[in-house]
Protein backbone atom coordinates (compact mmCIF):
# COMPACT_ATOMS: atom_id res chain seq x y z
CA UNK A 1 0.00 0.00 0.00
CA UNK A 2 2.81 2.40 0.89
CA UNK A 3 5.48 1.45 -1.64
CA UNK A 4 3.79 3.36 -4.45
CA UNK A 5 3.88 6.73 -2.64
CA UNK A 6 6.35 9.15 -4.22
CA UNK A 7 7.78 10.98 -1.31
CA UNK A 8 15.04 10.76 3.27
CA UNK A 9 17.62 12.27 4.59
CA UNK A 10 20.05 13.93 2.11
CA UNK A 11 23.63 12.66 2.19
CA UNK A 12 22.95 10.18 4.98
CA UNK A 13 22.93 6.43 5.53
CA UNK A 14 20.35 3.73 6.13
CA UNK A 15 19.31 3.61 9.79
CA UNK A 16 18.76 0.28 11.54
CA UNK A 17 19.19 1.45 15.13
CA UNK A 18 16.09 3.57 15.83
CA UNK A 19 12.89 1.53 15.57
CA UNK A 20 11.15 4.17 17.67
CA UNK A 21 11.24 6.41 14.57
CA UNK A 22 8.29 5.46 12.38
CA UNK A 23 6.44 6.67 9.33
CA UNK A 24 3.31 8.80 9.76
CA UNK A 25 1.10 8.26 6.73
CA UNK A 26 -1.79 10.56 5.90
CA UNK A 27 -4.05 8.66 3.52
CA UNK A 28 -4.59 11.95 1.66
CA UNK A 29 -1.02 11.42 0.39
CA UNK A 30 1.33 13.18 2.85
CA UNK A 31 4.27 11.34 4.38
CA UNK A 32 5.97 12.48 7.60
CA UNK A 33 8.19 10.94 10.26
CA UNK A 34 7.80 10.73 14.03
CA UNK A 35 9.20 9.25 17.23
CA UNK A 36 7.34 7.05 19.69
CA UNK A 37 7.78 8.57 23.15
CA UNK A 38 5.99 5.90 25.13
CA UNK A 39 4.26 2.53 24.78
CA UNK A 40 1.69 1.75 27.45
CA UNK A 41 -1.48 -0.31 27.66
CA UNK A 42 -1.74 -0.94 23.95
CA UNK A 43 -1.18 2.71 23.05
CA UNK A 44 1.81 4.60 21.65
CA UNK A 45 2.53 8.34 21.50
CA UNK A 46 4.23 9.54 18.31
CA UNK A 47 5.96 12.92 18.53
CA UNK A 48 5.78 14.69 15.18
CA UNK A 49 5.30 18.11 13.57
CA UNK A 50 1.98 19.94 13.86
CA UNK A 51 1.93 20.72 10.13
CA UNK A 52 1.85 16.96 9.45
CA UNK A 53 -1.51 16.56 11.24
CA UNK A 54 -3.32 19.85 10.54
CA UNK A 55 -4.72 21.90 7.69
CA UNK A 56 -4.31 25.71 7.76
CA UNK A 57 -7.27 27.95 8.49
CA UNK A 58 -5.91 31.51 8.31
CA UNK A 59 -3.28 31.68 11.04
CA UNK A 60 -5.23 28.99 12.83
CA UNK A 61 -5.67 25.33 11.96
CA UNK A 62 -7.95 22.35 12.03
CA UNK A 63 -6.70 18.93 13.06
CA UNK A 64 -6.73 16.13 10.52
CA UNK A 65 -9.22 13.39 11.34
CA UNK A 66 -7.42 10.56 13.16
CA UNK A 67 -9.10 8.08 10.81
CA UNK A 68 -6.97 9.48 7.96
CA UNK A 69 -3.68 8.66 9.69
CA UNK A 70 -1.63 5.51 10.10
CA UNK A 71 1.62 4.91 12.00
CA UNK A 72 3.85 2.42 10.18
CA UNK A 73 6.76 0.73 12.02
CA UNK A 74 9.85 -0.77 10.41
CA UNK A 75 13.06 0.36 8.74
CA UNK A 76 11.48 0.14 5.27
CA UNK A 77 7.80 1.02 5.22
CA UNK A 78 7.24 -0.71 1.87
CA UNK A 79 8.10 -4.00 3.60
CA UNK A 80 6.09 -3.41 6.76
CA UNK A 81 3.30 -5.83 7.59
CA UNK A 82 1.86 -3.57 10.32
CA UNK A 83 0.07 -0.25 10.33
CA UNK A 84 -1.25 1.16 13.60
CA UNK A 85 -4.50 3.11 13.55
CA UNK A 86 -4.49 6.57 15.11
CA UNK A 87 -6.90 7.28 17.95
CA UNK A 88 -6.25 10.97 18.69
CA UNK A 89 -4.24 13.99 17.55
CA UNK A 90 -2.89 16.53 20.05
CA UNK A 91 -1.67 19.96 18.85
CA UNK A 92 -0.79 22.99 21.03
CA UNK A 93 -3.42 25.71 20.76
CA UNK A 94 -0.54 28.15 20.13
CA UNK A 95 0.51 26.45 16.86
CA UNK A 96 0.75 29.09 14.12
CA UNK A 97 -0.03 27.39 10.82
CA UNK A 98 0.85 30.47 8.77
CA UNK A 99 4.37 30.96 10.15
CA UNK A 100 5.15 27.54 11.60
CA UNK A 101 5.51 28.56 15.24
CA UNK A 102 5.12 25.84 17.88
CA UNK A 103 5.29 23.17 15.16
CA UNK A 104 4.93 20.12 17.39
CA UNK A 105 2.23 17.50 17.91
CA UNK A 106 1.58 14.10 19.46
CA UNK A 107 -0.37 11.36 17.72
CA UNK A 108 -1.84 8.67 19.95
CA UNK A 109 -1.95 5.35 18.12
CA UNK A 110 -3.14 1.85 19.01
CA UNK A 111 -0.92 -1.22 18.82
CA UNK A 112 -3.33 -3.37 20.83
CA UNK A 113 -2.09 -6.90 21.48
CA UNK A 114 1.01 -6.46 19.31
CA UNK A 115 4.35 -6.04 21.13
CA UNK A 116 4.83 -2.46 22.26
CA UNK A 117 7.01 -0.44 19.85
CA UNK A 118 10.39 0.86 21.00
CA UNK A 119 10.40 4.38 22.42
CA UNK A 120 12.77 7.30 23.01
CA UNK A 121 12.35 9.85 25.79
CA UNK A 122 11.95 13.56 25.04
CA UNK A 123 14.77 15.83 26.19
CA UNK A 124 13.56 17.74 29.24
CA UNK A 125 14.26 21.38 29.98
CA UNK A 126 16.38 20.31 32.96
CA UNK A 127 18.67 18.24 30.72
CA UNK A 128 18.72 20.53 27.67
CA UNK A 129 22.11 22.22 27.47
CA UNK A 130 22.32 22.35 23.68
CA UNK A 131 24.86 24.82 22.35
CA UNK A 132 26.27 26.05 19.05
CA UNK A 133 28.31 23.30 17.38
CA UNK A 134 26.70 20.43 19.28
CA UNK A 135 25.97 17.38 17.14
CA UNK A 136 22.46 16.11 16.43
CA UNK A 137 21.48 12.88 14.70
CA UNK A 138 18.55 13.46 12.34
CA UNK A 139 16.39 10.45 11.47
CA UNK A 140 13.54 10.21 8.97
CA UNK A 141 11.90 8.74 5.89
CA UNK A 142 12.20 11.73 3.53
CA UNK A 143 13.63 12.20 0.05
CA UNK A 144 17.28 11.44 -0.72
CA UNK A 145 19.75 12.87 -3.18
CA UNK A 146 18.65 10.03 -5.47
CA UNK A 147 15.23 11.68 -5.73
CA UNK A 148 11.75 10.79 -4.52
CA UNK A 149 10.60 7.26 -3.88
CA UNK A 150 12.68 6.44 -0.81
CA UNK A 151 10.97 4.03 1.59
CA UNK A 152 13.82 3.44 4.08
CA UNK A 153 14.55 5.10 7.41
CA UNK A 154 17.81 7.03 7.14
CA UNK A 155 20.01 9.22 9.34
CA UNK A 156 22.57 12.00 9.07
CA UNK A 157 24.61 13.94 11.64
CA UNK A 158 24.33 17.74 11.77
CA UNK A 159 25.80 20.44 14.03
CA UNK A 160 23.71 23.16 15.65
CA UNK A 161 24.30 26.43 13.77
CA UNK A 162 21.98 28.63 15.84
CA UNK A 163 19.27 28.17 18.44
CA UNK A 164 16.65 29.96 20.45
CA UNK A 165 14.32 28.99 23.26
CA UNK A 166 11.94 27.19 20.90
CA UNK A 167 13.93 26.67 17.68
CA UNK A 168 17.13 24.93 16.58
CA UNK A 169 18.72 25.73 13.21
CA UNK A 170 21.32 23.78 11.25
CA UNK A 171 22.96 24.42 7.88
CA UNK A 172 22.62 22.19 4.84
CA UNK A 173 25.13 24.14 2.74
CA UNK A 174 27.14 20.93 2.19
CA UNK A 175 24.10 19.18 0.70
CA UNK A 176 23.45 17.00 3.74
CA UNK A 177 20.45 17.14 6.07
CA UNK A 178 16.67 16.84 6.12
CA UNK A 179 14.25 16.91 3.20
CA UNK A 180 10.59 16.41 2.33
CA UNK A 181 9.16 13.50 4.34
CA UNK A 182 11.56 14.01 7.25
CA UNK A 183 9.18 16.52 8.85
CA UNK A 184 8.26 15.35 12.32
CA UNK A 185 11.36 13.18 12.64
CA UNK A 186 13.75 13.61 15.55
CA UNK A 187 17.05 15.27 16.18
CA UNK A 188 18.69 13.03 18.76
CA UNK A 189 21.31 13.79 21.43
CA UNK A 190 22.87 11.62 24.13
CA UNK A 191 22.26 12.31 27.82
CA UNK A 192 24.11 10.05 30.27
CA UNK A 193 24.66 7.54 27.47
CA UNK A 194 21.01 7.36 26.37
CA UNK A 195 19.61 8.96 23.23
CA UNK A 196 16.79 11.47 23.70
CA UNK A 197 14.69 13.55 21.33
CA UNK A 198 16.00 17.13 21.32
CA UNK A 199 14.06 18.49 18.35
CA UNK A 200 11.31 17.80 15.86
CA UNK A 201 12.26 18.50 12.23
CA UNK A 202 9.98 21.33 11.12
CA UNK A 203 10.78 23.28 7.96
CA UNK A 204 13.55 24.56 5.69
CA UNK A 205 14.70 27.82 4.11
CA UNK A 206 16.22 27.35 0.66
CA UNK A 207 18.94 29.74 -0.49
CA UNK A 208 20.35 27.53 -3.25
CA UNK A 209 17.49 27.04 -5.67
CA UNK A 210 17.91 23.30 -5.20
CA UNK A 211 15.62 22.15 -2.38
CA UNK A 212 17.28 20.13 0.40
CA UNK A 213 20.80 20.58 -1.02
CA UNK A 214 21.39 23.97 0.55
CA UNK A 215 19.96 26.55 2.90
CA UNK A 216 19.01 25.84 6.49
CA UNK A 217 16.57 23.57 8.31
CA UNK A 218 14.59 24.51 11.40
CA UNK A 219 13.70 22.16 14.21
CA UNK A 220 11.25 22.71 17.06
CA UNK A 221 13.12 22.49 20.38
CA UNK A 222 11.37 19.76 22.36
CA UNK A 223 12.36 20.98 25.84
CA UNK A 224 10.33 24.15 25.32
CA UNK A 225 7.19 22.00 25.24
CA UNK A 226 7.67 19.99 28.45
CA UNK A 227 4.26 21.02 29.75
CA UNK A 228 2.44 20.10 26.53
CA UNK A 229 4.12 16.69 26.31
CA UNK A 230 3.55 15.84 29.98
CA UNK A 231 -0.06 16.96 29.78
CA UNK A 232 -0.72 14.51 26.93
CA UNK A 233 1.23 11.60 28.44
CA UNK A 234 0.14 12.09 32.07
CA UNK A 235 -3.42 12.91 31.08
CA UNK A 236 -3.72 9.61 29.26
CA UNK A 237 -2.17 7.75 32.22
CA UNK A 238 -4.73 9.34 34.57
CA UNK A 239 -7.53 8.35 32.21
CA UNK A 240 -6.20 4.82 31.99
CA UNK A 241 -6.10 4.55 35.80
CA UNK A 242 -9.66 5.88 36.09
CA UNK A 243 -11.00 3.44 33.52
CA UNK A 244 -9.21 0.54 35.21
CA UNK A 245 -10.83 1.51 38.51
CA UNK A 246 -14.26 1.99 36.95
CA UNK A 247 -14.15 -1.20 34.89
CA UNK A 248 -15.41 -3.73 37.47
CA UNK A 249 -18.44 -1.64 38.43
CA UNK A 250 -19.27 -0.74 34.84
CA UNK A 251 -18.79 -4.27 33.54
CA UNK A 252 -21.41 -5.45 36.04
CA UNK A 253 -23.90 -3.49 33.92
CA UNK A 254 -23.15 -5.90 31.09
CA UNK A 255 -23.32 -9.15 33.03
CA UNK A 256 -27.05 -9.87 32.67
CA UNK A 257 -27.06 -8.71 29.08
CA UNK A 258 -24.12 -11.00 28.24
CA UNK A 259 -25.64 -13.92 30.17
CA UNK A 260 -28.92 -13.88 28.25
CA UNK A 261 -27.29 -13.24 24.87
CA UNK A 262 -28.96 -9.93 24.12
CA UNK A 263 -25.71 -7.94 24.07
CA UNK A 264 -24.16 -10.50 21.75
CA UNK A 265 -27.14 -10.37 19.40
CA UNK A 266 -26.98 -6.57 19.19
CA UNK A 267 -23.20 -6.39 18.76
CA UNK A 268 -23.19 -9.20 16.21
CA UNK A 269 -25.83 -7.42 14.15
CA UNK A 270 -24.09 -4.03 14.43
CA UNK A 271 -20.69 -5.47 13.45
CA UNK A 272 -22.08 -6.48 10.06
CA UNK A 273 -23.37 -2.98 9.25
CA UNK A 274 -21.89 -0.56 6.76
CA UNK A 275 -24.58 2.13 7.01
CA UNK A 276 -26.32 4.17 9.70
CA UNK A 277 -29.69 2.77 8.61
CA UNK A 278 -28.45 -0.75 9.28
CA UNK A 279 -27.15 0.22 12.72
CA UNK A 280 -30.46 1.77 13.68
CA UNK A 281 -32.27 -1.36 12.49
CA UNK A 282 -30.01 -3.51 14.69
CA UNK A 283 -30.75 -1.26 17.66
CA UNK A 284 -34.51 -1.49 17.12
CA UNK A 285 -34.36 -5.26 16.67
CA UNK A 286 -32.22 -5.73 19.80
CA UNK A 287 -33.23 -2.91 22.19
CA UNK A 288 -32.25 -4.72 25.40
CA UNK A 289 -28.82 -5.52 23.96
CA UNK A 290 -28.34 -1.90 22.92
CA UNK A 291 -29.32 -0.68 26.39
CA UNK A 292 -26.83 -3.07 27.98
CA UNK A 293 -23.97 -1.84 25.83
CA UNK A 294 -25.04 1.81 26.09
CA UNK A 295 -25.33 1.45 29.87
CA UNK A 296 -21.72 0.29 30.04
CA UNK A 297 -20.58 3.31 28.01
CA UNK A 298 -22.67 5.67 30.15
CA UNK A 299 -21.17 4.20 33.32
CA UNK A 300 -17.63 4.87 32.08
CA UNK A 301 -18.59 8.39 31.01
CA UNK A 302 -20.05 9.16 34.42
CA UNK A 303 -16.96 7.82 36.19
CA UNK A 304 -14.23 9.22 33.94
CA UNK A 305 -15.77 11.91 31.73
CA UNK A 306 -14.15 12.51 28.35
CA UNK A 307 -11.45 9.91 29.12
CA UNK A 308 -13.94 7.25 28.03
CA UNK A 309 -14.86 6.72 24.40
CA UNK A 310 -18.21 8.05 23.27
CA UNK A 311 -18.52 10.73 25.97
CA UNK A 312 -18.06 13.88 23.90
CA UNK A 313 -21.58 15.26 23.41
CA UNK A 314 -22.96 18.67 22.35
CA UNK A 315 -23.47 21.28 25.04
CA UNK A 316 -27.24 20.73 25.02
CA UNK A 317 -27.03 16.96 24.95
CA UNK A 318 -28.36 16.39 21.45
CA UNK A 319 -27.41 19.72 19.84
CA UNK A 320 -25.35 22.87 20.29
CA UNK A 321 -27.19 25.95 21.69
CA UNK A 322 -26.79 27.89 18.41
CA UNK A 323 -28.77 25.19 16.62
CA UNK A 324 -31.77 25.55 18.94
CA UNK A 325 -34.64 27.92 19.55
CA UNK A 326 -33.50 30.48 22.21
CA UNK A 327 -36.12 29.26 24.69
CA UNK A 328 -34.87 25.66 24.45
CA UNK A 329 -31.19 26.70 24.52
CA UNK A 330 -31.76 28.83 27.63
CA UNK A 331 -34.02 26.53 29.59
CA UNK A 332 -33.75 22.92 28.44
CA UNK A 333 -30.03 22.17 28.04
CA UNK A 334 -29.64 20.69 31.53
CA UNK A 335 -32.60 18.36 31.00
CA UNK A 336 -31.32 17.40 27.55
CA UNK A 337 -27.86 16.54 28.85
CA UNK A 338 -29.36 14.42 31.64
CA UNK A 339 -31.49 12.61 29.06
CA UNK A 340 -28.58 12.05 26.70
CA UNK A 341 -26.53 10.49 29.52
CA UNK A 342 -29.33 8.01 30.30
CA UNK A 343 -29.38 5.07 27.84
CA UNK A 344 -33.16 4.69 27.79
CA UNK A 345 -33.97 8.39 27.49
CA UNK A 346 -31.26 8.88 24.83
CA UNK A 347 -32.60 6.02 22.72
CA UNK A 348 -36.23 7.17 23.08
CA UNK A 349 -35.28 10.65 21.78
CA UNK A 350 -32.82 9.56 19.10
CA UNK A 351 -34.55 6.62 17.43
CA UNK A 352 -38.10 6.65 16.15
CA UNK A 353 -39.73 3.33 16.98
CA UNK A 354 -37.69 2.67 20.12
CA UNK A 355 -40.19 2.15 22.93
CA UNK A 356 -38.47 0.10 25.65
CA UNK A 357 -39.00 2.01 28.92
CA UNK A 358 -39.88 5.32 27.27
CA UNK A 359 -43.30 5.67 28.93
CA UNK A 360 -41.89 5.37 32.46
CA UNK A 361 -38.67 7.34 31.99
CA UNK A 362 -38.70 10.34 34.33
CA UNK A 363 -35.86 12.13 32.51
CA UNK A 364 -37.78 11.91 29.26
CA UNK A 365 -40.86 13.35 30.96
CA UNK A 366 -38.82 16.31 32.27
CA UNK A 367 -37.28 17.03 28.87
CA UNK A 368 -40.63 16.71 27.11
CA UNK A 369 -42.24 19.11 29.61
CA UNK A 370 -39.47 21.67 29.05
CA UNK A 371 -39.76 21.42 25.25
CA UNK A 372 -43.55 21.71 25.42
CA UNK A 373 -43.17 24.87 27.53
CA UNK A 374 -41.16 26.41 24.69
CA UNK A 375 -43.48 25.22 21.93
CA UNK A 376 -45.30 28.52 21.35
CA UNK A 377 -42.14 30.65 21.45
CA UNK A 378 -40.27 28.27 19.17
CA UNK A 379 -43.11 27.92 16.68
CA UNK A 380 -42.29 31.35 15.25
CA UNK A 381 -44.69 33.71 13.49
Amino acid sequence: MFSSIQQDIFGGAVDTEHPAVMLLFDQAGLLCSGTNLKSSGGHGFLLTAAHCVTTPAGRGFTEVSPERLLVVPGGDFSQSTLAYRVEAVHVPASYDAAFGGDDIAIVRFVYGDEPGPASLAPLSAADDDLGIGDALLLVGFGETEAGPGNTERRRVRRDVAALGAEVVLFSQADGRGACSGDSGGPGLVRVDGAEQVALVISSGIDFSGSPCEGGVTLGTRVSAYDDFILEVLDGFAACDACLDTAAPACESRLSACIADGTCGAYLGCDAGCTSDACRVACLLENPEGYLGVRGYVACNCQACGSCAAGCDVPECGFAEPAELCPCVAAGCCQAARACQADPVCEACVSYAGFDVGCTDNELLRELTACLNGCADECAGP
